[in-house]
């Protein structure tokens, strides 16, 4: 109490020294008179209580509300999930199929591929044969053509029909 007036005479400019000042006078003390308030206070404390009522329906309200939020979100997951599963499944079932459809396309691609290959290979072969072949009969042909000569030849006579008679 002593420091509380000494702060209070050091502020107003007094010596530490001096007297110290009485504490009633440094901080009044105030009576209220609660038994003529009372209604007042009921009052107050009345619609203190009806505003916290209030309050308290607004929470639980919005408690509510959330919890009807989680549950949203809680099926929503779920449906999410079963869908994103499902979608798993026929991606993995489709990605097998097109995997064995592809690999039966390569099997009957690659055997398509080989034997035309042997074709090939066997027409390279051949090739040289039917060339020298083909040079044969153009030289057979150049003969007949020289003994028959440059005249033309009338087959008039090989395409009448022959009458017998009888």
């Amino acid at each position: 109490m002593q420091r509380a007036t000494s702060r209070s005479n050091e502020q107003f400019g007094r010596s530490s020294r001096t007297a110290p000042v009485p504490a009633a006078l440094i901080a009044p003390t105030f009576t209220v008179d609660v038994q003529s308030n009372v209604p007042a206070h009921k009052k107050r404390l009345m619609a203190l209580e009806e505003r916290i009522r209030d309050i308290l329906a607004d929470v639980n309200s919005e408690i509510a509300q959330l919890n009807e939020t989680k549950t949203e979100a809680a099926t929503l997951d779920r449906v999410i999930t079963l869908r994103t599963s499902e979608l798993e499944k026929h991606l993995r079932e489709e990605f097998s199929r097109l995997d064995e459809f592809m690999r039966r396309n390569m099997v009957a691609k690659n055997a398509e591929n080989t034997r035309l290959q042997d074709q090939m290979r066997t027409l390279w072969d051949e090739k040289p044969e039917v060339e020298r072949k083909l040079r044969e009969v153009e030289r057979q042909v150049q003969e007949v053509e020289h003994m028959v000569g440059e005249d033309p030849v009338s087959y008039t006579h090989l395409t009448l029909p022959t009458i017998y008679s009888v």
